[in-house]
Order: C-alpha cells, then sequence, then structure tokens
C-alpha cells in the first residue's frame, strides 16, 4: 500500500486469484501504464467505499483514495468471476467516483460490478470499455454513468438509473449477443454515442426510459435523438447522437 494506492505494477503481467473477499476504504487500486492485470475473484467480492473525506489536489485532480479504480492509458484491468461493489459512504463532501479509465476495462466471464451513490461519475475517462458475460449496474450518481471510448458489450447486463447527467455517453457503441441495456431516469441523454451505433442478435436490446426530461450545466433537455421512452431491437438501426 502506497499512498493510499492498492499497486499492481510489478510486472507488465499480473494475475490475481483472491482466495477471501477484500475491504477496501478511500483506497484507489491503481493500474499503471504498461500493465495488463487480470483479477480472478474465484466466487469472492470486492467492497469498495469513498467516504469523499479526501481532499483534492491542484485543480481539482483527484488524490488516492477519490476513485475506487484508476487505469492509466496503456494499462489495462480484466475482471472476471468477482463482484466488486463500489459506494459512497459517510457524510464527506469531496468528489467520489468509480473507476476512471483511460486504457482498457474489461469486465469478464461471471463479472459483476455495482457503482452506487459516488458524486461524480460511475464509470469515467476515454479507454476501451468491454462488457462481456457481465453484470454492471450503475445508480444513483450525480454525473454519467457510464462514460468511455469504444464499448463493446456482449452476452451481458448494464443497467444505469438515477443519473444527474447522462446515462450512457461513449464513442464507438457496439450492442451484440442478445446484451441487454438498460437506462432509466437519466437527467440527460440515455444512450450517446458520438461515433457509430451496431447491434445485433435475436434478443439484443437498448431500453431507455424516463430520461431527457432535466437539464445539465443550464442547458436544455436532450434532443429527441434519444427520446423519455424508447426500446432498440437489433434489428433496428439505432441512431447517432
Amino acid at each position: 500500500m502506497i499512498n493510499g494506492y492498492e499497486e499492481l505494477e510489478d510486472h507488465n503481467q499480473v494475475e490475481i486469484t483472491l482466495n477471501k473477499d477484500i475491504v477496501l476504504k478511500d483506497t484507489t487500486i491503481l493500474v499503471e501504464s504498461g500493465v495488463d492485470v487480470t483479477i480472478k475473484g474465484d466466487g469472492h467480492k470486492i467492497d469498495a467505499t469513498l467516504t469523499g473525506d479526501i481532499e483534492a489536489g491542484d485543480e481539482g485532480a483527484h488524490n488516492p483514495g477519490m476513485d475506487a479504480v484508476s487505469i492509466v492509458e496503456g494499462g489495462s484491468l480484466t475482471l472476471e468471476n468477482v463482484t466488486l461493489n463500489i459506494s459512497k459512504t459517510g457524510d464527506g463532501e469531496n468528489a467520489t467516483q468509480g473507476i476512471y479509465n483511460d486504457g482498457t476495462l474489461v469486465l469478464g466471464q461471471d463479472a459483476t460490478v455495482t457503482i452506487d451513490g459516488v458524486s461524480q461519475n460511475g464509470i469515467n475517462g476515454s479507454g476501451a470499455l468491454s462488457v462481456e458475460s457481465a453484470e454492471l449496474t450503475v445508480q444513483n450518481v450525480t454525473g454519467t454513468a457510464v462514460k468511455a471510448g469504444t464499448t463493446n458489450i456482449s452476452h451481458s447486463t448494464v443497467f444505469a438509473t438515477g443519473t444527474g447527467a447522462h446515462g450512457i455517453s461513449v464513442t464507438d457503441l457496439i450492442v451484440t449477443g442478445d446484451a441487454a441495456v438498460t437506462v432509466d431516469d437519466a437527467a440527460y441523454y440515455g444512450v450517446r454515442a458520438s461515433g457509430d451505433v451496431s447491434m445485433s442478435g435475436a434478443n439484443t436490446k437498448v431500453t431507455v426510459e424516463n430520461s431527457s426530461n432535466g437539464t445539465i450545466e443550464g442547458e436544455e433537455g436532450a434532443e429527441p435523438t434519444t427520446s423519455a421512452r424508447s426500446c432498440w431491437a437489433a434489428t433496428v438501426q439505432a441512431p447517432s447522437a
């Protein structure tokens, strides 16, 4: 443990298998550039709580303990058969965030990730995101549930609800393999992709409900490209925002 970070950078390829549940408080799991980390939970869980007691650095830069996970550009993190619960606890008023990803984040086989109540974004950054045979839930966050670069969702369930900004905001969005993506109660765009959107799979579905009704940063609510209630099936060409 160094400066609040759980260091995982001893080797370029790191594989960790949990043999018990882990509890972290105001601790950032940091994946450095050039390091590929795989955490295999073997059915165990990681409970990461953020109190909001950690003050930001210069110009609001996040200090250790403000993000539960941070992946530097050029680094990658894969989660398999593990439950990761990230939540805001306590009365601290400083910023908290679930996962910051400027590298590559893979929620792999049987991974279950829940992010609840953080004061900024559930997942943030410009890195690639893959959700493969996994479950992702982001709820009650002040910012956006999921911000990412190219995002692939396959054979998975993604649920975002109660966001103060967007539900899902990415560059390219690919949803395949009978995946189910649901956004409910996003203040602004339910699903927003600045690049391409593609869907395939007989039962693949993206559903947006009760969204695009609020305001963000003083602007008007979302345009009709992402309506307050919509459902896209794989047989329909989904709109790009």
